[in-house]
């Protein structure tokens, strides 16, 4: 059976739908929060960035719309990115800005094989984003755990950078650095860029000039030492990167750096999680440590989680092989000098030789999970 409903209006009542309408998406538009960021990245780091915006797009408001700026050198992976972000179903826009593979070619990296010529692309940012006045930018090895437009709304006119104090200002690490630290130095892993002041007083020419310096953190000196009188400050919950154990935290609240409310904000209700340090969780899985297991939770979201798995057990592997090759070897010794037995991570094998000279037998590489 079938029943045939007929609705009338009238054109007065259709009239009031329409401004109810209008009004709707208005207020919409008026509380809708547009937040520029960037990422910069090369073709190691670009999985990385990517499981760190997919945890910003997935912690989004339903106010806020996101317009990245993925600035990276040209690359066969640049294809994987668009199929990406193309992919995802999220409210938010993308521009892809090349940088040159060149760029600051006389710089530090080049006798520092620990850092990459990307930690210099943020540097460069005034000039590749000419008409953008003011940025977030971010690490590619962090995740976000809330939303953070919140800080489009921080006046930042008399500033060129709004960031996290970092622990360099404790009075037991000033010591070991090569730069004065007056107690404002911050992490630049997480910063809110005045990029129409640093245009103005052209700080890219001093940047430039500064990279064939030798810093304890290149890109981060750099920043601090030209911009130290037009630092602003961040709660340490946008760039949160010390967990509870860490004996720091106590330290950092007795010399007044952050305070208790702060801390206890930073490690109960962070909004941006930094992976400092070499123990990236991508390298070392601690099943222990919450940020860890977010991480790759977020990295599961992303087509790369099998590579990163694979990647991460070559590496786990080839971590205890040799933490178990050096055990070993201080044990077993001819008159307590020469290793009798000897071990090697050789073709995603491990190999015992006699005397460093003879294979004796050797065990295939095992998946873990």
């Amino acid at each position: 059976m079938y029943y045939l409903v007929l609705v009338c209006f009238d054109d007065k009542q259709q009239t009031t739908n329409n401004k109810q309408q209008e009004y709707l998406i208005n207020n919409l538009l008026d509380s809708l929060v547009l937040v520029d960021i960037a990422f910069c990245f090369d073709e190691n780091q670009f999985i990385q960035a990517m499981v760190a915006i997919s945890s910003l797009l997935y912690n989004a408001n339903k106010t806020t719309r996101y317009k990245l700026y993925l600035i990276c050198p040209d690359g066969a992976y640049r294809t994987e990115i668009v199929e990406y972000l193309n992919s995802l179903t999220y409210d938010f826009e993308y521009k892809i800005v090349d940088v040159a593979l060149n760029l600051f070619s006389e710089g530090y990296w080049w006798e520092n094989n620990y850092w990459s010529k990307a930690i210099f692309y943020r540097l460069q940012l005034p000039t590749l984003l000419p008409d953008i006045k003011k940025i977030i930018y971010a690490d590619s090895d962090t995740i976000f755990l809330g939303d953070i437009s919140a800080l489009m709304s921080i006046n930042i006119e008399e500033k060129l950078l709004l960031g996290v104090k970092d622990t360099a200002n404790l009075k037991e690490e000033i010591s070991k650095r090569k730069i004065p630290i007056d107690g404002n130095y911050i992490c630049s892993g997480f910063v809110v860029m005045n990029l129409e002041l640093m245009r103005e007083l052209d700080l890219m020419t001093k940047w430039e000039h500064l990279c064939v310096n030798k810093y304890h953190f290149p890109d981060q000196d750099i920043i601090n030492l030209t911009c130290k009188d037009k630092i602003g400050f961040l709660p340490p919950k946008y760039n949160s990167y010390l967990v509870k154990s860490h004996p720091f935290i106590q330290k950092m609240i007795d010399e007044q750096i952050w305070s208790k409310e702060e801390v206890n904000q930073m490690l109960y209700n962070p909004i941006v999680y930094h992976f400092v340090g070499w123990d990236k969780p991508w390298k070392i899985r601690r099943e222990n440590r919450i940020m860890d297991i977010l991480w790759w939770k977020y990295a599961k979201m992303t087509p790369y989680f099998e590579i990163l798995n694979q990647d991460y057990i070559t590496t786990y592997m080839r971590y205890e092989t040799n933490r178990f090759i050096v055990l070993f070897n201080r044990k077993i010794k001819l008159f307590d000098k020469i290793p009798i037995i000897f071990l090697k991570y050789r073709d995603n094998k491990l190999v015992w030789y006699l005397f460093k000279i003879f294979p004796l037998w050797s065990i295939k590489k095992m998946d873990i999970r």
